[in-house]
């Protein structure tokens, strides 16, 4: 890849491009029917997409330690009804320096309150809780570092101001959760992840 990060490699203006070297392991957690070239689809619902059949709140997961290279994650963790324990797993089946791709729906998004199977909502700063050097959970047992995170859509046409815009709520990203966003609403927000061993 010639990208800087993975975010920059699948999230296209036109949509997500999922294509990966195929020496890669890359699994997609909660799939459901999404099937992407060469990735292996977790999930357990009946649809034929799905590689791994299993229930993914069950742990552990029937997934081989430090096998991932890139760990899929679009729309999936905000149904999980253990967090820590998902990020747990998420850990122990990537290989140190996996990729974690988290996609969700901004928590003042409607999308985050529509569908009733949702248990878990979004700020620009929940992750931060299950990486290292966060301060307030200082004994968890794996370690997670945050690599980018994305406001919105990450791909952005040949905007200057755009991109400009995109970069500067990196930076305030408190201002824009409790101020900005009634101005500039976003339905989603994209998290990577290195796994740390």
């Amino acid at each position: 890849m010639t990208n800087n990060t993975i975010i920059e490699h699948i999230y296209q203006p036109e949509g997500r491009h999922v294509k990966f070297d195929n020496n890669l392991t890359v699994y997609n957690l909660g799939c459901g029917k999404q099937h992407f070239p060469g990735v292996i689809g977790v999930d357990w619902d009946e649809a034929k997409t799905i590689d791994i059949k299993h229930n993914l709140d069950i742990c552990p997961w029937p997934i081989p330690d430090s096998s991932a290279d890139i760990i899929l994650a679009f729309h999936f963790i905000e149904h999980a009804s253990n967090l820590l324990n998902v990020f747990k797993e998420m850990h122990r089946i990537g290989k140190n320096g996996c990729r974690i791709i988290i996609e969700v729906p901004h928590f003042r998004s409607s999308s985050a309150y529509k569908d009733p199977t949702h248990k878990n909502f979004f700020t620009c700063k929940t992750i931060n809780y299950f990486c290292k050097d966060n301060h307030t959970y200082t004994n968890l047992p794996f370690k997670l570092k945050l690599i980018d995170i994305s406001i919105g859509w990450p791909a952005v046409k040949c905007n200057f101001l755009k991109r400009w815009f995109k970069n500067w709520l990196k930076k305030h990203q408190d201002f824009y959760d409790n101020r900005l966003y009634m101005l500039f609403p976003v339905k989603i927000l994209v998290f990577e992840l290195e796994v740390v061993k």
